[in-house]
């Protein structure tokens, strides 16, 4: 396979645009997490307090996920994304005003996360749906690479930068600076081009007559039901959220803390490893010309998240354990990309938004399942926990594998995209 640059698709003046507003607002959004949990302690001293904050904000993508996907069809992915960047500024500028008059409250903070949540669930599919939309069809992977490469970069420098931030500064400063962030990512976001009205929110012949939102949804639902394959697909994504997401989060702070009898200094080590890997495995998938063929990428995948789990969960000691966490995110990153450009490709494009609004819900609705199976799993047994999940992964990876109708490789889509521009 050829190698290309990563950074191929900023040679296109909308994505710039679109990767320039991403990273302001992802540094904005990893900023507002280190402020709200100091926050929260600050003001309840609560762990508990703590947890039901950050769960404000995750709820709501489970209700309007589905709609997002429709809203961003419907009117374009520019319009929404400066709108969801300009309410974050105000929601956080308007908390900037309540702290700094020392009325803050512990439901201020719920409110705050509620909304911030909701916005997501509208920011993320607009977004899915851009990358197609404003690169050039042959750099989409390598567009979703860059973008997710960021976010994971982003995700790495960000809780340093906003702890310093919060330490040297303080809070007020902090969530200040946080609207000013979610302020300036709009900025090159007003800079691209207008989207053309040929969104499904009107039917075809009837320009004037629009569809029901519920319609739109439905309309999504169908493209699924009638994609044998697709279906396969998604439900592989939502077994393979259900035996990554938990594992992950409550599994490797019970590793370093009860196994290895680490202090928080080896949990981020740890974390860090899964990040790095999972940068590695984005930055790679962008930078190869062809795609596998799916049996072999799915089989791939599976394997190195399988053995890796094992290893996990027999790990004795934290170097090893990094080593397993380091492949997992390797392995995890690069199928993201490979899955999100084929599902941007497989989708019809006035209908890209719901369809990955499809494929993030599938993730979603795991997601509180897992955290609660690899809790009760730990009880027994932390080698139960790890050798479980990578047992019903490669089960899970059968249902693609085992498809008669599997695809060859990426799809090659006909279609011209509304801004595939050039620079």
């Amino acid at each position: 396979m050829i190698i290309k640059s990563p950074l191929r698709p900023l040679h296109t003046t909308a994505v710039r645009r679109l990767w320039a507003g991403q990273a302001v607002a992802l540094f904005g959004a990893e900023l507002h997490l280190v402020v709200i949990a100091w926050l929260a302690l600050e003001i309840t001293g609560s762990g508990l307090a703590l947890g039901t904050v950050l769960v404000a904000g995750v709820l709501p993508r489970t209700v309007f996920t589905l709609l997002g996907g429709v809203l961003a069809d419907r009117m374009g992915h520019r319009p929404v994304l400066l709108s969801c960047n300009l309410l974050r500024a105000v929601v956080v500028m308007a908390l900037a005003i309540v702290v700094a008059g020392g009325h803050l409250r512990l439901w201020h903070l719920y409110i705050v996360g509620t909304v911030l949540g909701t916005l997501t669930s509208f920011y993320a599919p607009a977004l899915f749906s851009a990358i197609p939309r404003e690169c050039r069809q042959g750099d989409v992977r390598a567009a979703n690479a860059l973008i997710r490469g960021t976010a994971e970069a982003v995700g790495v420098v960000g809780p340093v930068l906003g702890g310093f931030i919060v330490a040297v500064a303080g809070t007020v400063p902090a969530v200040w600076m946080t609207g000013a962030c979610y302020l300036l990512s709009a900025l090159p976001l007003t800079m691209l081009q207008r989207a053309p009205r040929t969104h499904p929110g009107f039917t075809e012949g009837a320009p004037k007559q629009r569809k029901s939102v519920l319609s739109d949804m439905a309309g999504s639902f169908a493209v699924v039901a009638r994609d044998r394959f697709l279906r396969r697909v998604l439900l592989f994504v939502s077994i393979a959220g259900l035996t990554l997401t938990g594992p992950i989060t409550v599994g490797v702070p019970w590793l370093a803390r009860e196994t290895f009898g680490s202090t928080a200094i080896g949990f981020g080590l740890l974390l860090s490893m899964w990040t790095a890997g999972t940068l590695v495995g984005v930055t790679a998938s962008g930078s190869l010309s062809r795609t596998p063929r799916w049996r072999v990428l799915v089989t791939t995948v599976c394997l190195v998240l399988g053995v890796c789990m094992v290893g996990l969960g027999l790990a004795d000691n934290l170097t090893t354990a990094a080593v397993c966490l380091f492949g997992m995110g390797t392995a995890a990153g690069s199928f993201n990309i490979f899955l999100m450009t084929w599902l941007q490709q497989r989708a019809p494009t006035a209908m890209i938004g719901r369809v990955m609004s499809i494929a993030e819900f599938a993730e979603i609705i795991s997601t509180p399942v897992s955290f609660l199976l690899a809790g009760a799993l730990l009880d027994v047994s932390v080698a139960w926990l790890f050798g479980g999940a990578g047992l019903l992964l490669a089960v899970a990876s059968l249902v693609v594998v085992l498809s008669r109708d599997v695809p060859d490789s990426e799809p090659r889509t006909t279609e011209t995209r509304a801004h595939g521009g050039g620079g």
